[in-house]
């Protein structure tokens, strides 16, 4: 309706070097976006981690992160989160709760890029009850690498401060206390200034509106 074809070329064109711009913006040659989720699985009131020996830690000594990996194209969320914890852990679960959602900036060590990391953080619990990633405190192997193995740790400040992302100190502990009342919770860190945001619950809730 009067609009002519001239404009719809122009607007064409503009749409054109926005997405070339976006690209710009969000991939260089140097840098990716790592999308992930993760299972936050609690058996006898502890937390299963995924847990290797890292030599480039001062001192050197285990580090670790919650069991999940990364979302495979078409997959949802969920699916994906379902799918890593029956790889790793060989339990099937379901999804209780979203805890966090977290982005994070930083340059690899390992291979110098710079990565842009989104990752979700869900409660999840056994289909079957009874059904455990390590019994009785055992500590299991995991199957992404012969170094790599699975255990249980207790719910602090101290022992979450091996477990990456760091975030999860400061916060996990006191929301199991809370019953996770005050989550979601949305968190920014840019590991290149320092900069550490919390999005408030209340941010949550305008969005679901």
């Amino acid at each position: 309706m009067g609009y002519t074809l001239n404009q719809r070329a122009k607007n064409f064109r503009s749409m054109l070097a926005r997405k070339a711009n976006f690209k710009v913006m969000i991939k260089a040659e140097n840098q990716m976006i790592n999308i992930v989720v993760r299972a936050i699985l609690i058996e006898d009131g502890k937390l299963v981690v995924v847990k290797w020996d890292e030599p480039r830690n001062d001192p050197p000594g285990k580090i670790g992160i919650l069991v999940g990996g990364r979302v495979e194209y078409g997959e949802e969320l969920s699916e994906a989160l379902i799918r890593e914890v029956k790889e790793e852990t060989g339990v099937d679960v379901q999804i209780e709760k979203l805890v966090y959602t977290y982005q994070q900036i930083y340059v690899s060590r390992r291979s110098g890029m710079e990565v842009h990391e989104l990752a979700w953080f869900f409660l999840v619990s056994p289909v079957n009850p009874g059904d455990e990633a390590c019994p009785n405190d055992s500590i299991v192997p995991n199957p992404d690498h012969e170094t790599i193995f699975n255990s249980r740790i207790p719910i602090t400040h101290k022992e979450l401060s091996f477990i990456y992302p760091l975030f999860l100190r400061d916060h996990l502990p006191k929301d199991v206390e809370d019953g996770f009342m005050q989550t979601p919770k949305t968190i920014y860190k840019n590991l290149r200034d320092g900069r550490e945001v919390e999005w408030p619950k209340a941010w949550h809730k305008s969005i679901e509106a």
